[in-house]
């Protein structure tokens, strides 16, 4: 099987560039669907064919991931010019997805960051919305950025300039260069409704404050812009003028987007937080009501208006906006929901909330009896008051109508 940037093996290859570290539960995520053969016989191919290697395979105290070898990194440059565009930010100089393997205890804390993006790639990948540069619009500005890293590439084989003149004396009057390539896409629309911008690509060198930002990336879904960020099992510390910063450039980047919801704020900006599990909520109430730690994530301190928490594989109920319809509307049949003169959904004459998108601002504010929820979601619920009605057998039953 010959490997290309384009098939499943290649683009497993763009991903590892992209988030610089990979581990086994993302590996998963991105073969979900697949025969476990399938995964087991790309990484044998990968590893013994020296495109990726493991990391802290003996040391059981250390992180487990794999990453691109050198080999790795050059045939993703190598092969064509749209993965140049794609991953030149992520391969070239000191970038810290280039400087894998990482072994110092300082840099572990990156590790674990690239770990949590290569997850949310997975993710990404497996409900095919886009994540590379070549298929989206360039809402950031990266054109002039990329360019300039084309002279830091594979500086063992020469730089990307080497790189374009094998290809065109190879491709001959077929070939084109990065320049056009990148003018032709900017003439194309939208490949998908669901995109996914790197932190990488939004933060830019020229934004000090940015950088500071521990937002993974923007989901871009058709009905609003998503900050993503990874809380895992812990409260997560984070510099609040650095996140005010973040939500403010993602609005004015989408400003045109969502113009019927821009009226000159970034309210419209909503942040969602990924989660090993609904615990990690009890710990934010708690600490909130005691405010023992200033600047962390508490309730009085969140910079989006709108902020949702999820386990990695609910995303699909954020990008796939007909999924979530179809479960609302099962669920209303099925129970037979009415709404009252106000629009407020009715369960047994008492108020109900649709909790498969957890908001934690309505969380706080109880005025439901009854929530309709996911079965990870009920003791959190449970916490808040509400009576909670588990539906995963009909979100499970709608997803497999689709």
């Amino acid at each position: 099987m010959r490997l290309t940037m384009k098939g499943r093996r290649g683009i497993l290859l763009k991903m590892i560039a992209h988030a610089g570290a990979i581990d086994y539960q993302a590996i998963r995520i991105y073969y979900s669907g697949y025969p476990k053969s399938y995964q087991n016989k790309d990484l044998y191919y990968l590893t013994t064919h020296g495109y990726i290697s493991k990391e802290n395979q003996r040391d059981k105290n250390k992180l487990s991931y794999f990453y691109l070898t050198d080999k790795g990194k050059k045939t993703v440059l190598g092969s064509d010019s749209e993965s140049v565009w794609d991953c030149a930010i992520y391969l070239s100089g000191n970038a810290f997805t280039n400087r894998m393997p990482v072994r110092s205890k300082v840099d572990e804390e990156k590790v674990k960051r690239c770990i949590s993006q290569s997850r949310v790639l997975a993710a990404m990948y497996h409900s095919r919305t886009t994540v590379f540069f070549m298929g989206k619009k360039d809402l950031y500005d990266n054109h002039d950025r990329i360019e300039e890293c084309f002279n830091l590439i594979n500086p063992d084989d020469g730089t990307a300039s080497g790189i374009v003149g094998r290809m065109q004396a190879e491709q001959g009057d077929d070939y084109k260069e990065y320049t056009t390539i990148y003018d032709d896409y900017l003439r194309k629309e939208y490949r998908s409704q669901n995109v996914y911008y790197l932190a990488a690509e939004i933060k830019g060198k020229d934004n000090p404050l940015l950088r500071q930002s521990r937002a993974l990336g923007c989901l871009q879904t058709p009905t609003a812009p998503y900050v993503i960020y990874d809380c895992g099992d812990r409260v997560m510390k984070w510099k609040r003028s650095a996140e005010e910063g973040m939500k403010h450039w993602i609005s004015e980047a989408y400003r045109g987007k969502y113009k019927e919801r821009y009226e000159g704020d970034s309210s419209f900006v909503k942040g969602l937080f990924l989660i090993k599990d609904y615990s990690i909520i009890e710990r934010i109430l708690s600490e909130e009501k005691s405010n023992r730690i200033f600047g962390n994530l508490t309730l009085l301190q969140m910079t989006y208006d709108k902020n949702y928490f999820a386990k990695i594989e609910e995303m699909k109920y954020y990008q796939n906006l007909d999924l979530l319809i179809n479960v609302y509307n099962r669920i209303a049949e099925i129970y037979e929901l009415q709404r009252d003169k106000d629009g407020e959904i009715m369960y047994k004459g008492k108020p109900a909330l649709m909790g498969i998108l957890f908001n934690i601002n309505r969380f706080v504010s109880t005025k439901e009896n009854y929530v309709f929820c996911l079965s990870s979601q009920k003791d959190i619920y449970k916490l808040s008051g509400r009576t909670a009605i588990v539906i995963d057998e009909i979100a499970k039953e709608v997803e497999n109508e689709i």
